[in-house]
C-alpha cells in the first residue's frame, strides 16, 4: 500500500482509533473535550432554562499516522469485484473510479417537466461504462484537500475529477437506490485503476 499521505483523500479518524486499538492493542492517545452553557431566563410567570452539552475528542497521534501504522492489516478485510453478484460484507475494499452522481429533483406539469433542484454526492463506480455504483454517505470534515467543495461546484470544478481510487467502505446491508449500494466510506486512497 503506497503510504504518501498525498493520496489519502477520505479517513474516518473514529473508524481508524478503533481498528488501531484492536489491531495493536493499544489505545489511541486521545484528549476528551467537554464544553456546556446555560442560558436562564424568567419573567413573573415563566421561567425557562436552557443547557448545551459539547463533547469532541482530539487524537494526540495523527489518525493519518495510525492509518498508516496498520494499513497493512487492514487488507484482510475482503475486496469486491466489478460484477459480483454476491451480498455485500459489512466493511470491504473496493477499486473503482471515485466520481460525482447527481440527481434531478423534477416537478411535473401537464405539458412540461421543470428541474426544480440538482443533488450530487460523492460516488465510486467500478469503470466509466457500468452502472453499478457506490453513493457514498459520506461526512464532509473526514475529505482531505477540500475535495468536498465539488459538490458546491459541479458542473465546473467536478466535472473532470475522475481519480482512480482504492476504499474501504462500510455497507448498510443491501440498501440500494436504483444506480447501486449506499455506503459509508472509511479510507479512500487515490489509486491507479
Amino acid at each position: 500500500m503506497n503510504t504518501s499521505h498525498e493520496h489519502l483523500y477520505y479517513l474516518d479518524p473514529w473508524f481508524i482509533a478503533r481498528e488501531y486499538e484492536a489491531r495493536t492493542n493499544t489505545l489511541l492517545p486521545s484528549t476528551i473535550k467537554r464544553s456546556s452553557s446555560t442560558q436562564i431566563q424568567a419573567s413573573a410567570i415563566i421561567a425557562k432554562a436552557q443547557g448545551t452539552s459539547q463533547e469532541s475528542i482530539e487524537f494526540q497521534q495523527t489518525p493519518e499516522k495510525a492509518f498508516w501504522d496498520i494499513s497493512g492489516d487492514l487488507d484482510d478485510f475482503p475486496s469486491i469485484e466489478a460484477n459480483s453478484e454476491q451480498k455485500l460484507p459489512p466493511v470491504f475494499w473496493v477499486n473503482g473510479i471515485l466520481g460525482l452522481y447527481g440527481q434531478k429533483k423534477t416537478r411535473r406539469t401537464l405539458n412540461e417537466a421543470e428541474v426544480i433542484d440538482e443533488i450530487w454526492s460523492f460516488s465510486i463506480s467500478f469503470n466509466d461504462s457500468t452502472d453499478m455504483r457506490f453513493r457514498l454517505l459520506a461526512d464532509d470534515t473526514y475529505f482531505r484537500y477540500n475535495i468536498q467543495q465539488l459538490i458546491q461546484h459541479p458542473m465546473t470544478l467536478g466535472s473532470n475529477f475522475r481519480p482512480g481510487v482504492r476504499a474501504l467502505l462500510k455497507s448498510h446491508g443491501d440498501i440500494k437506490d436504483k444506480r447501486g449500494y449506499i455506503v459509508t466510506p472509511l479510507v479512500i486512497i487515490k489509486n491507479a485503476v
